[in-house]
């Protein structure tokens, strides 16, 4: 019983300790929200491709607040070239997460995942990003 009420007291300081993380959150989240109504109001009464700009919009917010930069695609109002790499290879988890090693042996076969390569490269390059940054402004990563 003691163990229990202790283990709900430590999830709720370290809920409470979460607060100012996420009041800096909002702010930047809101901008994003804003990039989008401004999309969704330019079209001035033509049909809104959704699907396209909500896309964009929870890019956006993760891509700032995972990797400390935007991709950027509400602005420019096209896909960023990181999620064109990554939707590239994103048909093959369908078809061989049954099979998982098999999917395995062909990252490893040259050519095969150019792609994927190519994208856990990127990745790779903004955590190191991430981190300067998070280092820079002393916070946490």
């Amino acid at each position: 019983m003691y163990a229990q009420q202790h283990l709900i007291l430590i999830i709720f300081q370290q809920w409470l300790n979460s607060i100012p993380a996420l009041l800096d959150y909002d702010d930047r989240i809101i901008k994003y929200g804003a990039d989008l109504l401004h999309n969704i109001a330019a079209t001035s009464g033509h049909p809104v491709h959704a699907n396209e700009e909500f896309h964009w919009f929870s890019l956006d917010v993760i891509g700032d607040l995972a990797l400390a930069k935007s991709f950027n695609m509400l602005v420019d109002k096209k896909w960023h070239h990181a999620i064109l790499l990554m939707n590239d290879f994103m048909w093959l988890l369908g078809p061989f997460s049954p099979v998982p090693w098999l999917a395995r042996i062909g990252i490893c076969l040259p050519g095969m995942a150019r792609g994927w390569n190519n994208f856990v490269k990127w990745c790779k390059d903004r955590m190191e990003d991430r981190i300067l940054v998070s280092l820079a402004n002393h916070i946490p990563p």
